[in-house]
C-alpha cells in the first residue's frame, strides 16, 4: 500500500508525518516558496504516496495548490473530522507533530476528500463572497450596539448617529461588491447559465445564486441534496438514547453559516410566492408549526430546488405540484 503523508500547516511551518502502515517519520519545512520547493523535492523521492491536510483558513491553500500541480495525490479534509478521529484513538497529547502523525494515520486508513481546486474565477467568486458575509457580520453587531445605546438614560444621540453611518458605507461597499460578483458571472458562459437556471426558482435572487456558485458551483462536488443541505447546515438533529431521551432538536448549524442567513432571507418570499414552498407552509401552519420552523423548511425546500434545477438540467416549474395532481388523477 502506498504510503500516507500527513501535513500539519501553519503560517509560518508545516509539520510533517510520513507514514508506511507501521512507523512514521517526522520533519519541517518552512510555508514558503523554498520550504514548498524542497517539499516537493523530498516527496518525490518517497515514490508513491497520499498527502493529506486539514482546511487551515487560507494557510494550507499555497501548499495544496503546488502540490495538486506537481501532480501528487493531495486530500483536504475538514478539522472536525480529523478531531473526531483523534477522539477515537483517545490520544491526549497535542502538538504539532503528533496532529500531523494523526493526519497521517487518517489518510493511510480512511478515505480523505479529494483536493479539487477552484479557477481563479471561482476563487475570486469566493473571496468576494466570503467579504460581503464579513461586512454583514460586522452591520449586524453595530445594530446590537445601536440598540444597547438606545437603554442608556442619557441620550447617545452622536454615537447611535456614528454607528448608523458606519452601517451605510458598508451597505454601499456591499452593493459595490455584490455588482462585482455579477459582473464576474456575466462574463462566465458556465456560471451565467447557472445563475439564470437558479433564479427560475421562485425566491432565489442574484445574491444567493452568486453564493451558491461561489461556493458549490454546479454542485459537482456533491451526491444529493442531503450533502448540499449538510454542507449548508440545514438538516434537523435527533437527539436519542434508550427510552430517556427522545427529542428533536433545530438544525445542525455546522455548515455555512452565510449561505444558510441567505436562505432564511429567500424562504420570507418564498412561502408566500413559490408554490411548492408555500404549500409547506400551510401544511406546516396546521400542524401547529412556528414562523421561524417554517421558514426552516421553507429554506430547506428551497435548496433542494436548486439542487434539482443544476442537477436535470430544467428549469424551475412553478406548476410542477399541479401538474403531478393531473398525472396522479389520469
Amino acid at each position: 500500500m502506498k504510503k500516507s503523508i500527513g501535513l500539519d500547516i501553519g503560517k509560518e511551518e508545516i509539520e510533517v508525518s510520513i507514514f508506511d502502515g507501521e512507523k512514521h517519520r517526522s520533519g519541517r519545512y518552512k510555508n514558503t516558496k523554498a520550504g514548498l520547493n524542497r517539499m516537493v523535492k523530498d516527496f518525490r523521492e518517497e515514490g508513491e504516496c497520499t498527502i493529506t491536510m486539514e482546511v487551515t483558513g487560507t494557510y494550507h491553500l499555497k501548499c495544496a495548490y503546488k502540490l495538486y500541480e506537481k501532480g501528487f495525490d493531495v486530500r483536504v479534509e475538514n478539522p472536525l473530522v480529523i478531531k473526531r478521529y483523534s477522539e477515537l484513538k483517545l490520544r491526549r497529547i497535542k502538538t504539532d507533530k503528533v496532529d500531523a502523525g494523526t493526519i497521517a494515520s487518517f489518510g493511510y486508513k480512511e478515505e480523505p476528500r479529494v483536493f479539487k481546486p477552484l479557477g481563479k474565477e471561482r476563487m475570486k467568486l469566493k473571496v468576494l463572497v466570503k467579504e460581503i458575509e464579513q461586512i454583514q457580520r460586522d452591520i449586524n453587531r453595530n445594530v446590537g450596539r445601536i440598540e444597547a445605546l438606545k437603554q442608556y438614560p442619557e441620550k447617545m444621540t452622536e454615537s447611535i448617529k456614528r454607528f448608523r453611518n458606519r452601517n451605510k458605507r458598508m451597505k454601499e461597499d456591499i452593493k459595490r461588491i455584490q455588482k462585482e460578483i455579477d459582473e464576474i458571472i456575466k462574463c462566465n458562459e458556465q456560471y451565467r447559465e447557472i445563475a439564470r437556471s437558479l433564479k427560475t426558482i421562485i425566491g432565489v435572487g442574484e445574491r444567493l445564486s452568486g453564493a451558491i456558485i461561489a461556493h458549490m458551483g454546479a454542485y459537482e462536488g456533491f451526491e444529493s441534496a442531503k450533502q448540499v443541505a449538510s454542507f449548508v447546515g440545514i438538516t434537523p438533529t435527533l437527539r436519542q438514547s434508550g427510552r430517556s431521551l427522545h427529542r428533536e432538536g433545530g438544525i445542525s448549524k455546522m455548515g455555512n453559516k452565510y449561505l444558510r442567513s441567505l436562505l432564511m432571507m429567500c424562504a420570507k418570499s418564498a412561502v408566500q410566492y413559490n408554490p411548492q414552498c408555500k404549500a409547506l407552509s400551510d401544511r406546516l401552519k396546521t400542524k401547529g408549526k412556528t414562523y421561524h420552523e417554517i421558514l426552516i423548511s421553507a429554506g430547506h425546500k428551497l435548496l433542494r430546488q436548486t439542487y434539482g434545477v443544476l442537477k436535470s438540467g430544467q428549469d424551475y416549474d412553478r406548476n410542477y405540484i399541479n401538474n403531478k395532481m393531473i398525472l396522479l388523477s389520469t
